[in-house]
């Protein structure tokens, strides 16, 4: 079962790869990123906030907000390697991918932080739109990188 979910995973990846191939990774970015910031926060928000949910919608809202948060990163690994020339594509990758789970590994503390002025029950879904419209600021500003000829 694990590996049939994991094959799953991989064609959200495999998905999301191609399509920033074809619109472009720029647009890709801005596009998903606002639909994180407002389809999956208000996902989240639904989970945790409707009483009564019966079993299909909570499903079919977990697999939405799961293949439309992690899907992504099949667009994001190839934008961050085409950033960098070929001579230092391996370390820019390296330090650029571990330099971007910093800040977010402390979402707990966000998390804290922002339950000091909301529901404990809201705050996931405020941060998951604050990190779409933060992630939709940089694709904004950020380069295209699809047919970038190295």
């Amino acid at each position: 079962m694990a590996i049939e979910s994991a094959r799953k995973d991989q064609r959200g990846y495999v998905g999301a790869g191609v399509l920033s191939q074809r619109i472009g990774r720029r647009c890709f970015f801005i596009v998903v990123s606002v639909l994180i910031a407002t389809a999956g926060a208000g996902a989240r928000y639904v989970l945790a906030n409707v009483e009564g949910l019966s079993l299909a919608p909570m499903v079919a809202l977990i697999c939405a907000l799961a293949i439309l948060v992690t899907s992504p990163w099949g667009g994001l690994l190839t934008y961050i390697n085409e950033r960098f020339v070929t001579d230092v594509r391996a370390t820019g990758f390296g330090v650029s991918f571990s330099l971007s789970v910093i800040i977010p590994s402390f979402y707990a503390f966000y998390l804290s932080g922002f339950g000091r002025f909301m529901p404990d029950r809201v705050a996931p879904a405020a941060l998951l739109c604050l990190g779409g419209a933060i992630a939709a600021v940089g694709a904004i500003i950020g380069p295209e990188t699809r047919d970038v000829d190295f």
